[in-house]
């Protein structure tokens, strides 16, 4: 299992159990869920965070 998928998995259980604090935290978890994908991807090599902070700037 690649680094992205366990980091997506980190935050997904992360959110899960801030959700358990109340049904209205459900968009905190999908929140928590993109950012676990995102560091895993950026901790695997996947994400170059230079280069998309680049291509944001150029446009």
């Amino acid at each position: 299992m690649s680094l992205r998928y366990i980091g997506l998995a980190v935050g997904l259980v992360v959110g899960v159990v801030w959700m358990a604090l109340g049904l209205e935290k459900l968009v905190v978890v999908c929140a928590i869920g993109a950012l676990g994908y995102l560091i895993g991807g950026v901790l695997a090599g996947e994400i170059d965070i230079q280069r998309s902070i680049d291509n944001l700037r150029r446009k």
